[in-house]
């Protein structure tokens, strides 16, 4: 990371913007950080992990849903919600979507095409404070 960690004092704590939050590595057996708050799933860059960072964001308004029958695709476009680092959308065949496992898709857009296989879908789309790992940018230097 060649970037400012975004300090939030005089003390090398992150606050919530650094670009250290939620791209570290996880480690089965780091589970807390040097101040014994424990780390997520996605865990901070450095020893020390945010806890004082809860935003409410707002859900996402404007959803229009199309069936692209060439493609066999569904897309999904929505507002822009404030705050909102990625898009997480989960897709069920009941109105009761599980959203506690994984989602199908999350991407940084605010649109998305999804496949179908002709059964009638459902569909939640939560905005989020993550970065998704593999839109993360990648920056490197060279030494002479």
């Amino acid at each position: 990371l060649i970037a400012d960690p975004g300090f939030s004092t005089v003390l090398p704590e992150l606050s919530s913007i650094s670009p250290c939050v939620n791209n570290g590595e996880a480690f089965a057996n780091v589970t807390t950080d040097i101040n014994g708050n424990p780390r997520d799933s996605f865990p901070d860059i450095g020893c020390f992990e945010v806890q004082d960072f809860i935003l409410a964001l707002d859900t996402p308004q404007n959803i229009q849903i199309s069936y692209n029958q060439q493609e066999g695709n569904i897309n999904l476009s929505w507002d822009m919600v404030n705050n909102a680092l990625s898009y997480k959308i989960w897709t069920g065949v009941s109105p009761i979507v599980d959203t506690t496992g994984q989602p199908l898709v999350t991407t940084t857009s605010t649109s998305t095409s999804i496949p179908v296989s002709g059964s009638r879908l459902f569909f939640i789309i939560k905005a989020s404070t993550e970065s998704p790992r593999s839109e993360l940018p990648v920056r490197s230097s060279a030494r002479k």
